[in-house]
């Protein structure tokens, strides 16, 4: 309306041209709303959708932890009595046997033994992810459990020709409340390692009290699992105790494995009120796994789904 009522030629021209530059920023601002408007329903859409990816994934990662356990609960029975009647041929309780046939049966004995630890792995990891690994603390003497694991590995060292030594301390320890059966599993499967991953030389296995520091509640109890093996790139170490994860050192990778142990017993330690980690000067140097955990009365650590 100013344009129309302009006197002369000048103002009708400054008026114009504020009224073209005006028209100008009200057509960018609506079409500037109209893209906003636009953004906003393609988000929408967009959220929606990964809303429903997301509850499908969530029903699909719940049918995989169920299947996983069932079939590893399955696979429990018939692997069992293949170990078992194994164990049986190789006492000669059917009667004496070749050379030969001694030989196949010990593969036999070796391979279900190797499946039987594969199916328990998988189900810890189904226990894990489902939130359903129970914890039983009691007041457990930890050098006991220690002990246990030397005895029961002893034999698998001396066929490797490898010194396996434990280190038990003179005066015995605070007790610990711990989950006894779970801290011995962690640490049968780090002496396992040490002895897998170690081509000569020794295993050792040594544990103590160390005083705790100004800022904790309590002492610990640390065991240190040490071997003279492959050992551990600097690289390596950070992704250690990750999910799957066994490294790029290829003769590491050479030795089978499915990358899940460490992964568990990092989780059953840590819900155990405690803490693991490992050391290594580098490759062909060896390694350290340390575990600490606190001695005395305590309350369980709440599980938390991984």
């Amino acid at each position: 309306m100013q344009t129309l009522k302009s006197e002369n030629l000048t103002d009708l021209v400054s008026n114009g041209v504020v009224f073209v530059i005006l028209l100008t920023f009200v057509i960018l601002l609506a079409r500037s709303v109209e893209r906003e408007v636009k953004r906003k329903e393609d988000l929408q859409l967009l959220s929606d959708r990964l809303a429903v990816t997301n509850d499908r994934l969530r029903e699909l990662d719940q049918a995989r932890a169920e299947f996983m356990s069932m079939a590893s609960h399955q696979l429990q029975t018939p692997l069992t009595a293949i170990r078992g009647f194994a164990s049986l041929l190789l006492e000669k309780s059917g009667g004496d046997l070749t050379p030969n046939q001694e030989d196949m049966i010990q593969k036999i004995s070796v391979s279900s033994e190797r499946m039987v630890q594969l199916v328990e792995e998988y189900l810890n990891l189904s226990r894990i992810e489902s939130g359903k690994m129970e914890y039983k603390l009691e007041k457990w003497q930890t050098e006991d459990i220690c002990q246990e694991v030397v005895d029961a590995l002893a034999l698998k060292a001396k066929k490797k020709n490898l010194s396996l030594t434990f280190h038990r301390p003179s005066e015995p320890l605070p007790e610990a409340m711990i989950d006894g059966p779970k801290v011995r599993e962690v640490i049968s499967n780090l002496v396992d390692n040490a002895i897998k991953y170690t081509p000569e030389g020794d295993v050792t296995l040594d544990i103590l009290r160390r005083r705790r520091e100004a800022s904790e509640t309590s002492d610990w109890i640390r065991v240190i699992v040490s071997d003279t093996g492959l050992g551990i790139s600097e690289t390596e170490l950070p992704h250690l105790f990750a999910k799957f994860g066994r490294g790029t050192n290829k003769e590491r990778l050479k030795i089978k494995g499915t990358g899940l142990g460490l992964y568990i017993g990092k989780v059953m330690i840590e819900n155990n009120g405690g803490k693991i980690w490992a050391e290594s000067d580098g490759e062909d140097k060896g390694a350290r796994f340390i575990i600490e955990i606190p001695s005395g009365q305590r309350n369980p650590s709440p599980q938390k789904r991984q």
